[in-house]
């Protein structure tokens, strides 16, 4: 029994000592063990108590594990290399190099780039990036990809399709030999794609324009720019053709002179601000027939008047 309290009481005594060793200031360490070696240069391994703030308890201290390979790397979190640090009370982990802190688990949350991760995985991108035009991006995430392979973010992964990009929404960047399209899927069906000439394509996997649609568009305005309204048509000297003229043409190609055949129409499609240009032009020039029309109209009833008179 006075054993047992001897050796009680050497623990509690040796505590008391580190300790008070170790102080109550945030940055003060007290150093519990350090081993060394030389190769090339010097490389020691060293564990400390670290006061993270200021407190006297130790809910306030972390153990502080690094390796460095020069004797001048004797601060932890300052200069050591290397370095694992995990804190008692609420069992946060981080691993860093220097002063700087790399990776954080906490909670169950893993931090890169950050010392307090909210999530299950919260990255805070710091890797600058700079462009030919000079601009700055901070990086936050990559994932590369060789030039016949695949680089994919699955969102509520469908089971027994590991490694397939496959989920029940899927980031998925293509390889080079399928011009490194980015697409945004559900299950297997890619809905939205981006090729690297910058066509969109919503409901098709192959754009021919800036935007291309395979479907239905709802929206409250659709602003089309134009050049060369067709004003024209008014002014002095343009000639609208004759009604018989206009006849003979509709006989013969069974549309109107320069808008574009049934045949055409399901071929290539509308250009809406082509073809709204066009038919305005037509409505102008129907417009001058009917002023032409009545003026003939007026100049025929003048004339049946004046026989009446006679």
């Amino acid at each position: 029994m006075k054993k047992i309290l001897f050796v009680i009481i050497f623990i509690v005594s040796a505590l008391n000592q580190v300790k008070a060793q170790l102080g109550n200031v945030k940055g003060n360490a007290f150093e519990i063990s350090s081993s060394s070696g030389t190769t090339t240069n010097n490389v020691m391994h060293k564990i400390w108590l670290l006061r993270n703030n200021d407190g006297d308890n130790w809910y306030t201290a972390s153990l502080h594990d690094a390796i460095a390979v020069d004797a001048s790397f004797l601060n932890p979190q300052i200069n050591t290399r290397a370095w694992w640090e995990r804190n008692p009370n609420n069992g946060t982990q981080m691993w860093g190099d220097m002063a700087q802190n790399f990776m954080t688990l906490a909670g169950g949350n893993l931090g890169l780039g950050t010392t307090s991760p909210i999530s299950k995985l919260d990255v805070n991108g710091t890797v600058i990036i700079s462009n030919s035009e000079g601009t700055n991006y901070n990086e936050n995430l990559r994932l590369p990809s060789a030039n016949s392979g695949y680089a994919s973010i699955a969102l509520g992964a469908v089971a027994g399709n590991s490694g397939t990009g496959y989920g029940q929404w899927s980031l998925v960047k293509y390889p080079e030999a399928m011009s490194s399209k980015f697409s945004i899927r559900h299950n297997n069906d890619d809905y939205f794609n981006i090729l690297t000439n910058g066509n969109i394509g919503i409901g098709t996997i192959t754009p021919r324009e800036k935007l291309s649609v395979n479907g239905n568009i709802r929206a409250r305005e659709i602003k089309v720019e134009a050049a060369n309204w067709p004003d024209y048509v008014f002014a002095d000297g343009y000639n609208v053709g004759t009604l018989e003229g206009l006849e003979s043409y509709i006989k013969v190609n069974k549309h109107l002179p320069e808008i574009p055949s049934a045949k055409e129409v399901q071929a290539n499609g509308v250009a809406l601000g082509e073809m709204n240009k066009l038919l305005l032009k037509k409505i102008e020039e129907l417009t001058l027939y009917v002023i032409e029309l009545k003026k003939e109209s007026i100049t025929q009833q003048k004339q049946l008047d004046q026989l009446k008179k006679r």
